[in-house]
């Protein structure tokens, strides 16, 4: 069993205004986790982050309404908790080795103030974050042999909003989920040196 907690704090960018204050958090974590002597691992850990007031900093891509790049502001006090699973195995079979994992997170997060600003937009106690999925998972798998391996990457993330908000996301608002498949691959030319090739977003 394992647990911790840890102080975070997060100056705004310089070129925020001097009422923007720090941002300060206080996370929370605890869960458990168990080592196999076959090489199977997981682990189960459930965090809380507590923040009395974070800083959003407004960029050309990410702002409710008009404001100046680089720009930070105040959201006030905001939860944030959930859980992560992760999982990790390694298979032998015929003089191959089969490396398989998982990940998965479960986030759900909470305006705890109502306001008004050029990058949260308008909020209200129990709005839900912006850009943070409720979801996302991660598969890997591989196939290794002596010189050579492959490898592969699922990745998927639910759908999320783009303004703070509470209830079901408006066709406006959203920012729907995806999938992304990468793949991978290396050979042992000789001792010391491997040759990799790597494929992003392969379909």
């Amino acid at each position: 069993v394992l647990g911790g907690v840890h102080k975070g704090f997060s100056a705004p960018s310089v070129s925020s205004r001097e009422t923007v204050n720090p941002e300060r958090s206080t996370v929370w974590e605890g869960g458990a986790r168990y080592r196999g002597a076959d090489g199977f691992f997981i682990d189960a850990i459930g965090f809380y982050n507590d923040y009395s007031n974070l800083v959003g900093t407004c960029t050309n891509s990410s702002a409710a309404n008009d404001c100046d790049a680089g720009e930070g502001f105040n959201g006030g006090e905001v939860d944030v908790h959930g859980i992560e699973l992760t999982a990790s195995h390694v298979l032998a079979s015929g003089g191959y080795d089969i490396p398989l994992g998982l990940t998965y997170t479960w986030t759900e997060t909470e305006f705890r103030s109502s306001f008004s600003d050029g990058f949260f937009g308008e909020v209200r106690a129990g709005d839900a974050l912006p850009y943070v999925p409720a979801h996302q998972l991660t598969l890997t798998a591989g196939l290794h042999a002596d010189v050579w391996g492959i490898d592969g990457v699922f990745s998927q993330q639910s759908k999320t909003r783009n303004v703070a908000g509470s209830g079901a996301i408006a066709a406006e608002d959203i920012i729907e989920g995806r999938v992304v498949v990468d793949a991978s691959g290396y050979y042992d030319l000789r001792d010391g040196v491997r040759l990799k090739l790597k494929v992003e977003n392969l379909l």
